[in-house]
């Protein structure tokens, strides 16, 4: 019983999300109507002149870019499971809370990932990450409910949220890729095993181990050996245990070791 109310809860969820996302889009087309306006009055001329400094203070370093991406991915976590539990408490009788929460939680949800998206639009490699890691996290957390499904009257619901679950696989390697590329070990071991697991993609043995190969390396220039390990392992369940990169990895973690 808990099972079926909880796939139903994710299945309203994912409806509000879609919902909301088209509410938001409106608002954007409006505000874009606006900044075309602005556009068009910016490129009058005028007398005064732009000041190179205050255009130098308005870009960001890649420290201050990765505080902020991990901050929009923590508000959306917050915000993803406050509305999660605001459907769930609609379904208790003693619930006090209105139905406008759950609104409201959707709504900021789609903010968090817009405000990601829009820097990853500008090419900040940490909006990039932390919104493919969403991406991939809810790909993962559809795929586990879509499991739970056995009864034929709820057959439906497991084909919507393996859809959403594909959907998120190909998000989170569209957003992956370029972070993967500057070597972020994160991003290499995602990407890596979606390519092992065949997680939106077909199975590339040899992908897999080029990002696995990337991630462990990069794992082991940062002294940490544990998450090392768990790429080691990975590139061993994926590929010959004799693979050159295996290899390689492994010496240089037994190197470390000594």
């Amino acid at each position: 019983m808990k099972i079926t109310s909880y796939l139903g809860a994710s299945f309203i969820l994912g409806m509000i999300l879609l919902t909301s996302h088209l509410v938001v889009a409106e608002e954007a087309a409006k505000v874009e109507s606006k900044e075309s306006t602005k556009t068009v009055l910016s490129n009058l001329p005028v007398s005064k002149q732009s000041n190179p400094l205050s255009d130098k203070s308005k870009k960001s370093n890649p420290e201050q870019q990765k505080i902020e991406a991990k901050k929009n991915y923590d508000l959306f976590n917050k915000s993803y499971i406050k509305s999660i539990a605001s459907i769930q408490c609609l379904k208790d009788i003693k619930c006090i809370n209105s139905e406008d929460d759950v609104l409201k939680y959707s709504i900021f949800n789609i903010r968090f990932l817009h405000k990601l998206e829009d820097a990853a639009q500008k090419n900040d490699i940490w909006a990039m990450y932390y919104r493919g890691l969403i991406a991939y996290e809810r790909a993962l957390d559809y795929a586990d409910r879509a499991s739970y499904i056995q009864d034929r009257d709820f057959i439906f619901t497991a084909m919507v949220l393996n859809r959403y679950r594909d959907n998120q696989f190909q998000d989170a390697k569209k957003y992956l890729i370029e972070p993967a590329k500057a070597r972020i070990p994160e991003a290499c071991q995602i990407m890596g095993n979606i390519y092992a697991k065949g997680q939106g993609v077909k199975i590339g043995v040899q992908q897999a181990m080029d990002f696995y190969y990337c991630a462990g390396l990069e794992f082991i220039n940062a002294n940490r050996s544990l998450e090392a390990q768990i790429t080691l392992k990975a590139m061993n369940e994926t590929a010959i245990p004799t693979d050159a990169r295996t290899v390689d990895i492994y010496a240089k973690l037994n190197k470390n070791n000594r």
